[in-house]
C-alpha cells in the first residue's frame, strides 16, 4: 500500500476542521416564505428611499453578509457593528435553544462606500444586543 505522505493528512485535517467550523452556526430560520411578491434587490430597495436634497442612499452590505440585522452603530475606527437577531424572528421560534445571534464587524477599507471586511465578533448569544457610548466604545450584551 502506497502513502499518500503527510502533506495529504494535514490539508484534510485543516479541511474538516473548517468545516467543522462552518458548520457550527446553525442555519438562520427563515421567516420570509411569502413568494407570491417578487422581493426587492438591494440597489432596488435603496433607490426607493425618498430623502431631503443632498442626501443619498446607497447599499453598503445586504444579505448574505448580513441578515436581520436589529441594531447597528459605528466605532471609532469607522467600521459598522451590526447585531443580528435570529432568535425571534417569528413567535414560534422565539428564543430557540437551537439558534444563536451574531455580533458582526463590517469595514469599508477603500473608501469605496462598500463592504470589504466581514468579521465575526460573536455568534455564541441569544439575544444580542449593541451600543456605543459617547467616547466610542462599543459594548455588546446578550440575553443568555
Amino acid at each position: 500500500m502506497r502513502s499518500s505522505g503527510p502533506g495529504v493528512a494535514v490539508a484534510a485535517v485543516v479541511l474538516g476542521a473548517v468545516m467543522a467550523a462552518a458548520a457550527e452556526f446553525p442555519e438562520p430560520y427563515d421567516s420570509e416564505t411569502d413568494l407570491s411578491r417578487r422581493r426587492l434587490t438591494p440597489p432596488e430597495a435603496a433607490a426607493g428611499f425618498r430623502v431631503p436634497e443632498g442626501f443619498a442612499v446607497g447599499v453598503f452590505a445586504a444579505e448574505p453578509d448580513v441578515m436581520n440585522p436589529i441594531a447597528v452603530t459605528w466605532d471609532t475606527r469607522g467600521r459598522l457593528w451590526v447585531a443580528e437577531n435570529f432568535t425571534y424572528a417569528e413567535r414560534t421560534k422565539q428564543f430557540e435553544p437551537g439558534l444563536r445571534d451574531r455580533v458582526l464587524i463590517l469595514s469599508d477599507t477603500d473608501g469605496d462606500g462598500r463592504l470589504d471586511g466581514r468579521r465575526v465578533f460573536s455568534d455564541t448569544c441569544v439575544g444580542s444586543r449593541i451600543s456605543t457610548s459617547a467616547r466610542g466604545i462599543v459594548s455588546t450584551a446578550c440575553a443568555v
